[in-house]
């Protein structure tokens, strides 16, 4: 038999019954009939007007309430201390390389090396990375490593008015 909407049947259960309130109180829906005790929305016609008034503190809370994104994306980071115990024999480290340790899962947004609690690299590698910490750089060079930094497919560089204000929200 062909299917038309002639022979089309709701599947059962898939229907519910609306909620009768105001119904006496053994119906559970009676007395204040879901509305709560007194107030302006308890009473019919009372919820204009409140929107309206909320709406600045709706607007201050909104990243509260929501979240956000960041404007520019967060940098992997990664310590000297993980690079010493992951590259043991120095050489090249860079994105592909910490990927492979497992260190960090993409190297797209961007690869930070900061100082680990350590605070010791026993000896030279070459560190390809978007940013450093001050003291990560200077503990890489002062091993005789070199810490050099991207330059093709670097993290967008964002100015500081534009954190300022990202900040603001």
């Amino acid at each position: 038999m062909a299917i038309g909407l002639h022979n089309l049947r709701r599947s059962p259960n898939s229907a519910h019954r609306p909620k009768r309130i105001g119904r006496g109180l053994g119906s559970g829906h009676g007395a204040f009939s879901t509305r709560g005790v007194k107030g302006q929305r308890a009473r019919s016609g009372g919820t204009a007007g409140i929107n309206r008034r909320a709406l600045k503190a709706m607007v201050v809370h909104y990243p509260k309430f929501k979240g956000m994104r960041r404007a520019y994306p967060k940098l992997a980071t990664v310590t000297t201390d993980q690079l010493e115990r992951h590259f043991p024999m120095g050489g090249q480290v860079d994105g592909s390389a910490l990927v492979s340790a497992g260190l960090i899962t993409t190297a797209a947004h961007g690869i930070k090396i900061l100082h680990g609690r350590n605070g010791k690299l026993s000896h030279p590698m070459t560190v390809t990375a978007d940013a450093y910490s001050a003291s990560a750089k200077q503990l890489i060079e002062k091993a005789g490593g070199k810490a050099l930094m991207v330059q093709t497919g670097s993290a967008p560089q964002v100015s500081r008015e534009v954190k300022k204000t990202i900040r603001k929200k």
